[in-house]
């Protein structure tokens, strides 16, 4: 094989890749009290936490969909953790929130100051910063690493900020 050949399946290959990582970020947004299912089903069984606690997502957060079906999302509601979400529980933020300072409401005494310059989000907390990337009306701020850090979505009454941090979220 040679090098033009194999130049050109690198390249598919990576494209392909692209592709695949771009289309797999589809986020949706809480809207209403939830609660995360190991399966698609209100009858089956509610996820538990490492202290045997349900993970009850609160409306304003958002999760990463990974695929959606019959009224069921499944979603990694933590890095590598991942359960089913019911439609009747999301829903879609009014208008993309605006720069601004807002109180994280998961983190009690926090606040997070949001900019944006076009498409370039960024978030600021605590001396860290964070790039943000807009998802319909969604905006998700991640660390370096690309992990959820927070999130901002506005259902219209005003902006929801949120934490990620399992000490937040206590999803684990």
């Amino acid at each position: 094989m040679g090098k033009s050949n194999l130049r050109r399946i690198l390249s598919s290959i990576s494209l392909l890749l692209s592709l695949n990582m771009a289309l797999a970020e589809t986020f949706v947004a809480v809207d209403k009290p939830a609660k995360i299912f190991d399966e698609p089903n209100v009858k089956g069984y509610v996820t538990l936490n490492t202290k045997n606690q349900e993970v009850t997502p609160s409306p304003g957060m958002v999760f990463k969909s990974l695929e959606n079906s019959n009224g069921w999302h499944l979603v990694e509601y933590s890095p590598g953790l991942r359960g089913y979400i019911s439609d009747q529980r999301l829903g879609t933020p009014t208008h993309l929130p605006k720069a601004g300072v807002y109180k994280v409401s998961n983190k009690a005494g926090a606040t997070i100051k949001v900019s944006s310059d076009g498409n370039a989000w960024t978030a600021e907390i605590n001396g860290h910063s964070y790039r943000g990337t807009v998802n319909g009306n969604i905006v998700v701020f991640m660390t370096p690493d690309n992990q959820q850090a927070y999130s901002l979505v506005d259902f219209g009454d005003g902006p929801i900020a949120i934490c990620y941090d399992n000490d937040c979220t206590g999803f684990f």
